[in-house]
């Protein structure tokens, strides 16, 4: 059981959580389909390849290969290639490890680029493997090695003395996209204008991932106060079970008397929201949606009542169309809520009433006066059809 010396503890860490720097994030196409894991590494593989081969449809020509050698030293003069080969997860063999994968090879007439891509994984992979691969194939021989990690994070210490000790350098992604942005002037005017809107979106991407990853201010709060959050979490989850017990409890009664009341076909969701509908299995599917809301620490304080109708957007507004008049004009004072089908909320709301949670004889009427006003208007308005 918390005692009042800790919940004073959580309102001092509360305080301090607010003042850790979060940055807001812009949603992003490639982020809403993200695929979770390595399964993410391999798509953004593909796209860098896509963006590397200036022979594809995007029409940036150089730009990312110029870009990715202005991340290397020394690498300031290089010639611009006539012809890049870009290949996917070659497969590597040696008598240590048989069948590994370099996620990117990038091949030029002179130098041969083995890439590793590293978005969120620790640089596990045996970079020795890829190094002697790249360094005996037969086909690279008298070509220049570049080996890259190339990393949505820095890497730590002990990753950058394994990837020294192979022959790889750091290339960050931050540094690779400032790199690109600095020359895409020179590029996207030729550009293929919806490759210009996926190229951006795809860095947005992976700017978010980074910003979450490199948060060190959010990592040290939490590692620092990590027993405090998880027992503030513990209370705060407790104390939402209670909160719920209590509506569960009251809509309960409530049911009971409803049910004995307008003898409808009532019914609960999640033993906590009271529902009755009307013409179910139509297009004309209308119905009273009620449940209590907490204000402040009365988890009863108020009970609402609405009248809805289910579906997406437009079928939500179908339904609707055949009641609305007689509706709003039977509760001409209340807001109407027709739906967002941009904000993912198709449904249309009448807010009927907000009556104290205590009143428990005024909720009964007024759910009772709803019930008996939509039944009639339900059943003229099958009949109708």
């Amino acid at each position: 059981m918390a005692s009042t010396e800790d919940f004073k503890d959580f309102e001092q860490l509360l305080e301090k959580f607010s003042k850790v720097h979060i940055p807001k994030e812009e949603k992003t196409f490639m982020g809403i389909c993200q695929y979770p894991g390595s399964r993410f590494e391999e798509i953004c593989s593909r796209i860098l390849a896509f963006y590397f081969n200036p022979e594809e449809e995007h029409g940036f020509r150089h730009l990312w290969f110029n870009a990715l050698n202005q991340c290397i030293e020394n690498a300031e003069g290089y010639n611009i290639p006539q012809d890049i080969k870009v290949q996917l997860e070659q497969h590597t063999y040696s008598t240590d490890e048989s069948n590994k994968r370099i996620d990117i090879i990038l091949e030029t007439a002179d130098t041969v680029y083995a890439i590793e891509n590293k978005i969120g994984a620790s640089l596990y992979n045996n970079l020795g493997v890829y190094s002697h691969h790249i360094d005996n194939c037969e086909v690279y021989k008298d070509k220049e090695k570049v080996k890259i990690v190339l990393t949505a994070h820095t890497l730590s210490p002990n990753e950058k003395q394994k990837a020294a000790d192979c022959g790889f350098i750091e290339i960050t992604y931050k540094t690779l996209f400032e790199k690109v942005n600095a020359l895409s002037g020179d590029y996207i005017a030729s550009g293929n204008l919806n490759q210009v809107a996926f190229m951006f979106d795809f860095m947005k991407t992976l700017n978010n991932k980074m910003n979450f990853m490199e948060n060190k201010e959010r990592a040290e709060f939490f590692s620092r106060n990590k027993d405090s959050v998880e027992k503030m979490i513990d209370q705060y989850q407790k104390w939402r079970q209670e909160v719920l017990k209590q509506k569960v409890d009251a809509i309960a009664d409530l049911f009971s008397e409803i049910k004995r009341k307008t003898n409808g076909n009532w019914w609960l969701w999640e033993n906590w929201d009271l529902l009755v509908s009307f013409n179910d299995g139509t297009d004309k599917k209308i119905g009273i949606e009620s449940s209590f809301e907490e204000v402040g620490s009365n988890p009863l304080a108020v009970f609402k009542i609405y009248i809805t109708t289910w579906g997406n957007h437009n079928q939500s507004l179908n339904s609707w169309k055949p009641y609305k008049n007689a509706v709003e004009a039977k509760y001409n004072n209340s807001y109407l809520d027709e739906g967002d089908s941009e904000g993912g909320n198709g449904r249309v709301y009448l807010h009927v009433a907000e009556i104290d949670g205590n009143k428990t004889d005024e909720i009964i009427s007024k759910l009772s006066e709803c019930y008996d006003f939509l039944k009639d208007l339900a059943d003229k308005v099958a009949k109708e059809q």
